[in-house]
């Protein structure tokens, strides 16, 4: 059903209105979805035909994994050397075992376990068909192989062990199991047992280069210790002949192995004055410590001091009772009651106690502190004397203990690698593994490539990706009119209707009576479509040429005759049909009216309603014929009246007929006899018939083949053609697939909307 309101004078040829940007229209997305489900689900079956052959000529692989645990090594050989291979303790360690399980050197050595670059099947293994034919080609055409040794020679090992230890790298998978210290080890392969030996191998092989690495390494430590030792032994016979001879050469040779007497004076009053040293800073400490605590009010502070006192040790535990009985209070009672106050005041009187008994104890401490400061002055005095005594001894004692002290440096540092020394030699005879395998190698029974479910289900993704893709695009593309707002907003034209296609049983032929055929100013219907309207006035194809009909009557001078042009872009858009319908409506309302057929360079028309005419509109323009006997009528509607256009040959000047002088007196008749005038047109895009006659009309109806002709060109041809644009009473979308329009309720059409409640009243 046509739109109507809007009109307004000649105004309705309003600008196109800007689409309001409201963010997603979820309800566009939804009915796109709906019109391309069919593309989509399309692509999807496709995807997964493709993922179903690939399934079938996919290679099936097999996985078997096994699980390393690592600990920390319980026993420790030489720390200080870096010659253990302890456990990783931090994320860096530990990737790099990961990478040392993947490395080259792991390969080769599973390689050479289980003698992989003599296994043909290994080695074939991941070969597309292709490449075998090749590689069997080259062996037969390889004539040199022909006369050459069967064993292999070492160039050709070393490439096959690179080839297997390489094909294991890629297909050997190492992961640590979350945030624990278990690795998984896992091999991929064609064969399921060959995948179980090579992932228990791999590990195996991992355990015994871990034992290999620290053997090595402890032996290169035990070899250096010993170098080291021996010349460890050699600077130590050295150092003591050196102490021996000084002391010979400085009469310094004693009785024993004891000091002399002015050493042994001096040593004693050296430890006297150390003591008193000590006891002079453990009583500054002391006084100094719990001089502070004290001064900062804190007791517990000065508690260390203060241990051997009973009364403070009583007076704290009172304290901290009543603490703790303060603290129970407070959180049941409130921090302002009564009880938990007077404890607060009793904790206080305690504290007070405690610190005077702290200041009597800190009185103590400084005199203790006075007297050992007096008896540390008297030895230092003392030793000062001593010194001076001695002083010319000194100096040959000094250069006497920088020997002594040199040699039993050497001495303790060889004691120091002997110990080592042993513990090198133990580790060697006794190597600890930090590694073990908490989970073997088992034999799949399933594939784990591919995974058939998985395969699937992101074929079907891929297949709607695409399939969704190409709907988009169409989308995108999309450049028909299929509701009315699209007129409105490309055009700025008012939407007068939506034509439904007829479905193929109503489009039947029409039977005439006998004397309907015998009489030749009698139109004949050849087919369903021209006059539907007559037989079904009730239809939503009635009621959208109505609409035609009210913007006709609004729009022109409501008293006088109107000349109405029908028109479309192309041909075989259906202008002929609106027309012969349109004209049955009008002459249906009681409304005399005239239906001309004006494309005289295919008047469709004229071969639907008048086939069988022998004149009409050339004859009546060229004055051979007047009008009143060229014209034919409806018995059925006797308003009606039909002017073909009987072409006999074919006519290049077809605007100037329309154009002509005649066409004008013929117009001026036909509106004095009739109330509407409906014109067939040629279409606008091949001619310029309309052009040329858009003068002579009072309106112009606009019928767009719906879902056919495209935006653009309709734009452009009312873009060129002001003069129709400006007489345009708006525009008919014929041919609609009713079905398919409510796919397109997401553009918010008005018309389809009303075009639907019509059909429920009618219904």
């Amino acid at each position: 059903m046509a739109s109507q309101d809007g009109f307004s004078g000649n105004n309705y040829n309003h600008f196109p209105r800007e689409e309001e940007d409201d963010g997603i229209d979820l309800e566009f997305l939804i009915s796109a979805a709906q019109r391309q489900w069919k593309i989509v689900a399309s692509a999807m079956l496709i995807g997964l035909m493709l993922g179903v052959a690939y399934l079938m000529s996919a290679t099936p692989l097999y996985t078997s994994s096994t699980r390393i645990f690592y600990q920390k090594s319980q026993t420790k050989a030489i720390d200080e050397l870096a010659i253990e291979n302890s456990i990783f303790g931090d994320e860096t360690e530990f990737a790099s075992q990961l990478e040392l399980i993947k490395s080259e050197r792991i390969a080769e050595k599973v390689v050479e376990a289980l003698d992989l670059h003599l296994n043909e099947d290994f080695l074939s293994e991941g070969r597309s068909g292709l490449t075998s034919v090749i590689s069997a080609v080259r062996e037969i055409f390889d004539i040199g192989s022909w006369f050459s040794d069967a064993e292999l020679s070492e160039a050709e090992l070393a490439s096959r062990k690179g080839a297997a230890a390489g094909k294991l790298m890629r297909n050997v998978g190492v992961s640590r199991v979350g945030r624990t210290y278990i690795i998984e080890l896992s091999y991929t392969s064609e064969s399921p047992a060959l995948a179980q030996k090579i992932a228990g191998q791999f590990a195996t092989s991992y355990l015994n280069d871990q034992l290999d690495s620290k053997y090595d390494s402890t032996r290169r430590a035990s070899d250096w210790l010993q170098t080291r030792i021996a010349e460890l032994k050699e600077q130590s016979l050295v150092a003591e002949l050196a102490v021996q001879k000084f002391r010979e050469d400085n009469n310094l040779v004693r009785a024993g192995s004891g000091p002399n007497l002015a050493e042994a004076q001096l040593a004693g009053a050296n430890a006297q004055l150390i003591a008193a040293k000590g006891e002079v800073a453990e009583a500054k400490a002391q006084y100094d410590k719990l001089d502070a605590a004290i001064r900062a009010g804190d007791v517990s502070i000065a508690v260390d001091a203060s241990l051997d006192s009973s009364i403070i040790t009583g007076l704290r535990e009172k304290y901290l009772e009543l603490s703790k009985r303060a603290a129970e209070f407070s959180g049941k009672l409130g921090e302002q009651h009564i009880q938990v106050v007077n404890l607060r005041n009793e904790m206080r009187e305690y504290q007070r106690l405690m610190f005077d008994e702290l200041s009597r104890i800190r009185d103590s401490f400084k005199s203790k502190y006075d007297i050992a400061l007096e008896r540390q002055r008297t030895l230092q005095a003392n030793l000062q004397s001593m010194v001076g005594a001695t002083s010319s001894a000194n100096k040959v004692q000094v250069k006497l203990r920088e020997l002594e002290r040199e040699a039993t440096t050497i001495k303790s540092l060889l004691e120091n690698f002997l110990t080592r020394y042993q513990e090198s030699l133990q580790q060697q005879s006794f190597p600890v593994n930090d590694a073990r395998i908490v989970a073997k190698a088992y034999r799949p029974g399933a594939p784990s490539h591919p995974k058939k479910m998985l395969s699937l289900i992101l074929a079907l993704f891929l297949g709607a990706a695409v399939g969704g893709g190409i709907g988009a695009f169409r989308e995108f593309r999309e450049r028909f009119f299929r509701t009315g707002d699209q007129v409105r907003d490309v055009l700025g034209l008012e939407f007068l209707g939506l034509i439904p296609k007829v479905a193929p049983e109503n489009n039947w032929s029409i039977k005439q009576s006998s004397s309907q055929e015998k009489s030749a100013t009698f139109i004949r219907h050849a087919n369903g479509m021209t006059n539907y309207v007559s037989r079904q006035p009730l239809s939503s194809f009635a009621e959208a040429l109505r609409g035609a009909k009210v913007a006709a009557d609004i729009t022109l001078d409501s008293h006088g005759s109107k000349v109405i042009g029908v028109i479309s872009c192309l041909p075989s858009e259906g202008k002929s049909t609106v027309s012969s319908n349109l004209s049955q409506l009008l002459a249906l309302q009681g409304a005399p009216t005239l239906l001309i057929d004006g494309d005289m360079r295919n008047p469709g028309l004229t071969r639907s309603v008048a086939r069988h005419a022998s004149s009409g509109l050339v004859e009546v323009l060229m004055g051979e014929q007047r009008i009143e006997q060229a014209m034919m009528s409806d018995p059925d509607l006797p308003g009606l009246r039909v002017l073909p256009a009987a072409i006999k040959s074919r006519i290049s000047h077809t605007s100037d007929l329309l154009t002509s002088q005649h066409m004008q007196r013929l117009l001026m008749l036909a509106r004095e006899k009739f109330s509407y005038v409906i014109v067939d047109l040629p279409p606008v895009a091949p001619v310029v018939d309309v052009k040329a006659f858009a003068s002579r009309v009072d309106g112009f109806v606009f019928v767009v083949e719906w879902g056919k002709t495209s935006r653009s060109l309709v734009k452009s041809i009312l873009s060129a053609n002001p003069a129709i644009r400006e007489k345009c009473l708006g525009v008919v979308l014929n041919k609609a697939e009713m079905d398919q329009m409510k796919l397109y309720r997401a553009y918010g059409s008005s018309g389809l909307l009303l075009f639907e409640l019509f059909v429920l009243l009618s219904r």
